[in-house]
């Protein structure tokens, strides 16, 4: 049920259909995906992912939804997890500041669960 809020929230803020055949396999794609990673950590005995919907802030702020610019993303997320110099620029940044920006991002998530509700036919 979380993954299916989850990937709807995306598809509405990066501005794609929400409806027809395309949505549905969206949804059935991030759901097998979903349930694959949770095998796979199971294997390797680490806590499983799950789809989550933070992004969706970045999305709705940067306008943004390009799948090469999440991909980019994901690369310097690595490089800096390896290059301690460069994360250690990040961890400089005040806390003051972290909190501000997390507390717009998770506004903009709540603005887009709010907005997929008002859209709901029930």
């Amino acid at each position: 049920m979380e993954a299916t809020g989850d990937i709807t929230a995306s598809a509405e803020v990066s501005r794609v259909d929400v409806e027809g055949i395309e949505f549905d396999s969206r949804v059935q794609g991030g759901i097998l995906s979903d349930g694959l990673g949770g095998f796979i950590s199971a294997l390797f005995t680490v806590a499983p992912l799950s789809v989550f919907a933070q992004n969706n802030g970045v999305i709705a702020i940067t306008c943004c939804a390009n799948r090469v610019a999440g991909r980019w993303c994901c690369a310097f997320l690595i490089l800096f997890g390896v290059l301690g110099k460069i994360s250690g620029v990040f961890l400089a940044i005040l806390n003051p500041i972290i909190g501000a920006v997390t507390t717009f991002l998770f506004a903009s998530v709540a603005v887009s669960g709010v907005r997929v509700l008002a859209l709901m036919k029930f």
